[in-house]
């Protein structure tokens, strides 16, 4: 990652020499696969929210494709304290949603928040939650530079959200971005941990530990999500703490989130 307000730790170089490219290719698809998806009418209109280099990725793609676009400078929902590019995505042929716009603007919820007012979430203790294995998890991967929609879910548990990633994995699967989509969904089913306190928000992932500055809002206690996941990496550690507690992981084949993978690559509507 290039932002210097960011450090990125793998937990081993086997880690990082397997899944640091898989991740490259996936940010660059991603983008790639919206941009298409609104110059082919798939869509029309989307937003992204682009986090360092990945603004330069894009006005290098948008020039391939009849998109028009507009963006703005925004706080990160992760980290208020630090900022991205808003982009607002119109196929050439569409008016832009000023109404979308101006609702994005004014939504601008934390993970935390999100968490909190979501129906499934479990509080371990007040100032730790916990959530089943959700698509919705995405938007705690922001930082890694995977995003697919500007607007945060209302709450983890929200289906319309989930299902606009699950429209968005299918057209992946129909378009040349098949392995993408499998390695999204891959990683939206490993355990994963966001937590903040005194002015630095962490992100745990059975890879790799990032964190990143916050002091817009420096929690004097630490509040964590955990979300749970039915998968583990092979290339992940053992530990004692969430989520490197590798306790009952079935074996990949047999993961509800595997078999939901097939399903996409055999029922996927093109």
């Amino acid at each position: 990652m290039n932002d210097r307000n960011i450090s990125l730790m793998w937990v081993s170089l086997d880690a990082r020499n397997t899944w640091h490219n898989k991740f490259a290719s996936l940010r660059k698809s991603l983008l790639a696969s919206t941009l298409i998806g609104v110059h082919e009418g798939r869509w029309q209109s989307r937003s992204l929210n682009l986090y360092g280099h990945l603004w330069g990725t894009f006005l290098s793609m948008a020039k391939t494709f009849e998109v028009a676009y507009t963006s703005q400078t925004v706080a990160c929902r992760s980290s208020p304290s630090r900022v991205c590019n808003r982009v607002y995505l119109t196929n050439v042929y569409a008016e832009p949603d000023q109404k979308q716009q101006q609702n994005d603007a004014l939504r601008a919820p934390t993970i935390w928040d999100i968490a909190k007012n979501s129906p499934q979430s479990r509080f371990k203790t007040p100032a730790l939650i916990e959530h089943d294995q959700t698509l919705n998890s995405l938007l705690l991967w922001e930082d890694m530079g995977l995003s697919l929609f500007a607007h945060a879910p209302q709450n983890l548990s929200c289906s319309d959200n989930a299902q606009l990633l699950e429209n968005h994995l299918n057209w992946m699967q129909c378009n040349g971005y098949a392995a993408d989509a499998g390695v999204l969904s891959e990683v939206l089913s490993w355990p994963v941990e966001w937590s903040s306190c005194h002015g630095i928000e962490e992100f745990r992932t059975p890879l790799f530990k990032l964190q990143a500055t916050n002091w817009a809002r420096p929690y004097h206690q630490k509040y964590s999500v955990q979300i749970l996941g039915d998968r583990y990496p092979a290339e992940g550690v053992t530990g004692l703490s969430f989520p490197y507690q590798q306790k009952g992981f079935k074996p990949v084949s047999d993961s509800a989130s595997f078999k939901k993978g097939i399903i996409h690559n055999t029922s996927a509507k093109c």
